[in-house]
């Protein structure tokens, strides 16, 4: 049922009207309990082009609330940048001083303030109202382009600031701030304003508030994408990559394919369940980009170079962001992001299994000089999680029963990743499969820790470490190979390829009977191999480790060399992989 309409006493034309555009970033919506970042607006004359009066504050920490992780990582403060923040009183009045101005301009005593997902916004706006409001009423009229957006495109998949943006041809910077935001803003509400006028009659300030006040039809469970369906149509039959494009030609999105057509199309079925980041995405993309290779496995290697150079806003994983490989001494005492004599164990991308592997040492051999202060951080959890430390101690007892040491200086790293090799071979002969061991093995998700949740935790920790290392040597192996492969099953077709320090040195399609060429680089010793991998290195190889694992499911014919002598056929193979 509609309710009531806030009305302005005198109306005004929507392109004469002036408004702030405003936005903050907070921690979550309760402003007793989360707290406020940033607040930010800019004034909005509709007849300038340029933005007016940009406005963004910093505020101070007035709560015992710590920047979170994933605080930082979406919007890319830190603690240090608040330096120089300003306090929430300062920082509302400066608004307040802001919307007198509007005001006078538009001959209103109420200012009309435009957010995206107000909903948001006006939780911390009205608490800052409640603490500094002097007798006086809300100084704000809040309109949502949310709303207005929910309602002129109810079968878009996403109403979020990125995607309607993005529909609309705009492209959003990643970090959550409150100037990129801003600008965002001020784009969707300046589009919608033609789109109201011209397709809903609205051109008014108070016709708009109207029509807000309506009630607004159902939110459409059925997503109208705006990708052009001859555009899939058009896709061919072929390995591949594709790019998703806004409407503006900006890149949204890098895949790969076995098949482009199937592939891409399947994003648009009407039934497909997709993470929110990627129906945020399809609520954009309005035009697609392809290229053809010979193989899935080439389309598998190109998509991770495409996005290694592009940084596409939707692709998560492969990117370089805050990424590193490390590189570790042979006692696993310190790590380093740079590979040399001294740091010769890697390429490692997971490093906190190898660390708890050399504080656990310490514990099980009683030469721990810290104490029992790091003992949680030797079992890779957070201390809150972590068992009391009389439980702990009678888990290692139960490690040190289960695996005697005749050494008389105890348990070496050696033998300790000796152990983790040990319980994953154990692993493969009781579950018969062969997937990666994984941090969550690692969760501690028993209802309370016992001595023999300890020791399986112990245990699931080595085997991480021990997998670690194994596939950090076997990628420094694939860094000068050589790899050849049936391009179908039982056919004399194949497709081969080499791989010179990390790259991809060359390929080609054979027909007939052929060996798999000798890699150039095999002479390469593994040390000085290490010193030229970096992450993109890193990447390239364990994409084309994936693809080697795909063929062999796949039934493949495959043969993969090292050097003139050592060469892996299929069944080979596939024993090696069980481990990596």
């Amino acid at each position: 049922m509609a309710t009531e309409a806030f009305r302005f006493k005198e109306d005004i034309e929507l392109s004469c009207l002036e408004v702030l555009i405003l936005d903050c970033q907070a921690s979550g919506m309760n402003p007793t309990r989360d707290r406020l970042l940033e607040l930010g607006w800019v004034h909005i004359n509709p007849k300038k082009r340029d933005l007016q009066s940009f406005n963004s504050y910093l505020i101070q920490n007035e709560s015992e609330n710590s920047l979170s992780r994933r605080v930082s990582s979406i919007t890319g403060l830190h603690e240090d940048d608040f330096d120089s923040a300003i306090t929430c009183q300062e920082a509302w009045s400066r608004l307040l001083q802001m919307t007198e101005r509007v005001n006078k301009h538009n001959g209103l005593d109420i200012c009309p303030t435009v957010i995206h997902y107000a909903r948001f916004e006006n939780s911390h706006l009205e608490h800052l109202h409640h603490i500094f409001h002097n007798g006086n009423a809300f100084p704000l009229k809040l309109i949502c382009t949310f709303e207005i957006s929910r309602r002129l495109f109810p079968e878009l998949p996403r109403k979020g600031i990125r995607a309607v943006a993005g529909y609309l041809g705009y492209s959003v910077e990643e970090k959550r701030r409150v100037a990129n935001h801003l600008k965002a803003t001020a784009f969707i509400w300046k589009m919608l304003l033609a789109i109201l006028e011209t397709e809903n009659g609205v051109s008014t300030l108070n016709q708009l508030l109207d029509w807000l006040g309506a009630a607004a039809n159902r939110t459409s469970t059925r997503y109208i994408f705006p990708m052009a369906s001859q555009l899939l149509k058009d896709l061919p039959q072929s390995p591949g990559i594709y790019k998703m494009l806004r409407s503006n030609g900006d890149l949204l999105y890098v895949g790969k394919a076995s098949s482009l057509k199937p592939r891409v199309k399947s994003y648009f079925q009407k039934h497909t369940g997709h993470p929110e980041h990627i129906l945020e995405m399809l609520s954009q993309a309005q035009s697609i980009k392809y290229e053809v290779t010979k193989t899935a496995l080439e389309a598998a290697l190109l998509e991770n170079e495409e996005i290694k150079q592009l940084s596409p806003p939707y692709n998560i994983s492969l990117k370089k962001s805050d990424r590193q490989i490390s590189f570790f001494t042979s006692d696993l005492s310190e790590s380093n992001v740079r590979p040399s004599q001294t740091f010769c164990v890697g390429p490692i991308r997971e490093p906190r299994p190898l660390t708890a592997t050399f504080l656990l040492r310490d514990i099980i051999n009683g030469t721990d000089e810290y104490g029992f202060k790091p003992y949680f951080e030797c079992l890779d959890i957070p201390r809150e999680h972590a068992p009391d430390y009389n439980c702990f101690l009678a888990g290692v007892d139960l490690f040190k029963e289960k695996y005697v040491t005749n050494s008389p200086e105890g348990f070496s790293q050696g033998s300790l990743l000796a152990i983790g090799r040990l319980v994953w071979k154990s692993s493969l002969a009781t579950k018969n499969n062969s997937a990666e061991p994984t941090e969550a093995e690692s969760s501690q998700d028993e209802p309370s820790w016992t001595p023999e949740s300890v020791l399986r935790h112990i245990q699931s920790m080595l085997k991480r470490a021990a997998h670690q290392i194994r596939r950090g040597r076997f990628l420094l192996l694939l860094s000068e190979s050589s790899l050849l492969w049936a391009l179908r099953h039982e056919s004399a077709a194949k497709r081969v390829l080499v791989v010179r320090n990390a790259h991809i040195f060359w390929t080609k399609e054979l027909h007939g009977s052929h060996r798999v060429p000798v890699p150039p680089g095999y002479r390469r010793k593994l040390n000085s191999r290490l010193k030229a991998f970096d992450l993109e290195g890193y990447d390239r190889m364990r994409v084309l480790s994936t693809e080697i694992r795909r063929l062999l499911s796949e039934e493949r014919p495959i043969e993969l060399r090292f050097s003139r002598r050592q060469a892996l056929k299929t069944a080979h193979l596939r024993k090696v992989f069980q481990w990596l």
